[in-house]
C-alpha cells in the first residue's frame, strides 16, 4: 500500500467554488496559473507522478492557492503530455465560463492566459 500525504486545506474544490460565488477574474487568473505552474513542477520534478486534473480535483487553500489533490503514481498511462493538456483546456473553459458575464476585465486575462498557456504548451513539448 503506498501514501501521500500533503498539506492540508479547509477550503473547497473550484467546482464548488465557482458554484458558490461569482469570482473576480483575477482570482480565476491566479489559480489558472497556480495551476500551470503545479503542472510544470509535477513535469519536471516527478515525471512518475500522474495527477487528475478537474475542477472538483483541484482544492483551493484559504488564500485561493490550488492543490491537485488526485494522484497516480507509475501509472503510465497517466503520463501523456496531450492529455494534461486536454484536461487544463477542459478545466481552463470550465473556470472562465462558470457564472461570469465577459466584460474589459475578462479580456485582459484572456490575452494573459492565451500568452501563458502558449508559452507552457511549447516548454512542456520541448522538455
Amino acid at each position: 500500500m503506498r501514501s501521500l500525504f500533503t498539506e492540508w486545506t479547509d477550503g473547497e474544490n473550484i467546482e464548488l467554488w465557482l458554484a458558490g460565488s461569482a469570482p473576480s477574474w483575477k482570482h480565476r487568473l491566479k489559480i489558472l496559473i497556480g495551476v500551470v505552474e503545479s503542472m510544470l513542477y509535477m513535469q519536471e520534478q516527478w515525471p512518475q507522478v500522474g495527477y487528475d486534473l478537474s475542477t472538483s480535483s483541484v482544492l483551493l487553500s484559504d488564500n485561493l492557492e490550488p492543490l491537485i489533490s488526485r494522484f497516480k503514481i507509475g501509472d503510465r498511462r497517466s503520463n501523456y503530455t496531450a492529455n494534461y493538456i486536454y484536461k487544463f483546456g477542459l478545466l481552463l473553459l470550465e473556470t472562465i465560463a462558470t457564472n461570469r458575464r465577459p466584460n474589459e476585465e475578462f479580456e485582459r486575462v484572456r490575452l494573459v492566459l492565451l500568452s501563458t498557456s502558449e508559452c507552457i504548451i511549447q516548454e512542456i513539448y520541448v522538455w
